[in-house]
């Protein structure tokens, strides 16, 4: 005989807190993996940033003008807090604009340089477009936290950044915006380190110039050495048009320039006899470095003049700074 007592039917019964339960145990799991899977995101946007952080740590001369001319700007009595903010949206900016450029130039670097993250299949080129937007988003940001000036620059550096290397503007790979777009950035990230401390005066656009100068230079020393792969891929570069040696010749008469330029900022005493000679003397030992254009046309000892005329590039800025205490 079946029973109506609620204990022996205790298997069919129903409790109302049941299904509570059971959605709240859903619920708990769908965020812990949810959870799980934004930590698995963030730990991969980290490790991607810290592999482009170290293959690009060459990009240091472009946060370095910024904080030259900051220190310029301050006569060397910087305030810590918009120095960091200043130096760190440059850097940021530049790292995302290399980063677009190694997902966007992917087939060209497999050729010319195959140990990139992208290019050597160590990252994704999803991440790696995901990185770009927020490094850029983080910079500006930074940047705005410091003054307008200082954001409209920044902004700038991002379009030209973004610009530089997408599909529909492309001034990689059109002559002869490719180096023009790359040292007149380099310009703005040190005008960016003056317009952060308020002031802009001539030694600030002599370090800016200074830093367009020797930043065409290592383009053009770039678009020698990376002839093989732009001529595979259909790019009109200067070396392309040109030749190597009259673009060396056009390197040389970039350097020369420079120390007429400090020669004539000495005569009329924007800068003084220290700066103009130690400034005088890198150009020179610049272009002392550079013979080797003349002489060989092998692709890996073109290369090899890249990490010197960086180091020549952060010393020339390194005499602006000196000059403000002689």
């Amino acid at each position: 005989r079946r029973s109506n007592s609620p204990l022996m039917e205790k298997n069919n019964y129903a409790s109302p807190t049941r299904d509570i339960i059971i959605e709240s145990n859903d619920y708990i799991y769908n965020e812990t993996e949810s959870n799980k899977s934004l930590q698995k995101d963030i730990a991969t946007a980290f490790k991607v940033l810290a592999q482009y952080a170290k293959a690009r740590w060459l990009i240091f001369n472009f946060p370095w003008a910024t904080f030259v001319a900051l220190m310029i700007a301050y006569n060397g009595a910087i305030d810590v807090p918009v120095a960091v903010l200043a130096v760190s949206s440059s850097y940021l900016i530049l790292l995302a604009t290399y980063t677009y450029n190694d997902a966007l130039d992917l087939e060209v670097d497999k050729i010319n340089d195959p140990k990139r993250p992208l290019a050597s299949g160590k990252v994704s080129k999803e991440y790696v477009i995901k990185l770009t937007w927020a490094l850029n988003g983080i910079a500006l940001v930074m940047a705005g936290l410091v003054n307008i000036q200082v954001l409209i620059i920044a902004g700038i550096l991002v379009i030209l950044g973004i610009t530089y290397s997408h599909p529909k503007t492309n001034f990689k790979d059109r002559f002869p915006y490719k180096t023009l777009v790359t040292s007149f950035g380099a310009m703005l990230a040190s005008f960016l380190g003056g317009f952060a401390a308020g002031d802009f005066t001539y030694n600030i656009l002599y370090a800016g110039v200074a830093f367009f100068a020797f930043c065409t230079v290592l383009a053009l020393l770039g678009d020698i050495s990376d002839l093989k792969g732009d001529r595979a891929n259909g790019r009109k570069t200067l070396p392309i048009i040109i030749g190597q040696k009259n673009t060396s010749m056009i390197i040389y008469a970039i350097l020369s320039a420079m120390i007429i330029t400090s020669l004539l900022l000495y005569y009329t005493n924007v800068i003084s006899i220290i700066s103009m000679s130690l400034a005088a003397s890198v150009c020179i030992l610049s272009m002392f470095r550079l013979t080797t254009l003349f002489r060989s046309e092998e692709v890996m000892k073109i290369k090899k003049l890249r990490p010197p005329m960086r180091i020549l590039s952060f010393a020339f800025q390194l005499v602006l700074l000196v000059g403000l205490f002689f």
